[in-house]
């Protein structure tokens, strides 16, 4: 079975009202900075300077549910904790 590492985030960049998300699936990084997308191999670009999103989209387009699902379930989790 081939079992995928995923590691998921969530910070904030300049400004308080654009959080950044990322996800990170082997040496692929997702980072989502307000409206903007960028991918990044960190086997070849650890300083995460070249963004390979028009290039890899088909990764970007894996990665993706995978953090909107995340998002999901950490909403349901608040909501849950809210109406305690």
């Amino acid at each position: 079975m081939n079992r995928t590492r995923l590691r998921i985030g969530v910070g904030v960049r300049e400004s308080p009202n654009t959080p950044t998300q990322a996800v990170r699936s082997g040496n692929w990084k997702l980072l989502l900075d307000g409206e903007r997308a960028m991918l990044f191999d960190l086997r070849t670009d650890i300083g995460e300077r070249e963004n390979l999103i028009g290039q890899r989209s088909d990764i970007a387009r894996r990665l993706g549910p995978l953090l909107a699902a995340w998002q999901e379930d950490v909403d349901a989790e608040a909501k849950g904790v809210a109406s305690r």
